[in-house]
């Protein structure tokens, strides 16, 4: 269960960052709230590529989320 959890968690964080990341890079080129289709694949692939160093790099800060608020 606490694979489980661990691997949500994770899952919505890197999201998260990346999808505020999109708005904001978005927004400032031209007041754009997206960007362009050919760029959206970019991301895309280097989230892909990146995906697993991003969980590396927060999984200590994740696990001790997940211990503070999944302990009874």
């Amino acid at each position: 269960m606490q694979i489980t959890r661990f691997l949500c968690v994770s899952y919505i964080i890197t999201f998260i960052i990346i999808g505020t990341l999109i708005v904001l890079l978005g927004r400032s080129k031209k007041n754009r709230p997206f960007f362009l289709i050919s760029n959206v694949n970019k991301i895309f692939y280097v989230f892909t590529r990146l995906h697993f160093f991003i969980i590396l790099l927060l999984n200590n800060i994740i696990r001790q989320i997940i211990n503070n608020l999944f302990l009874f």
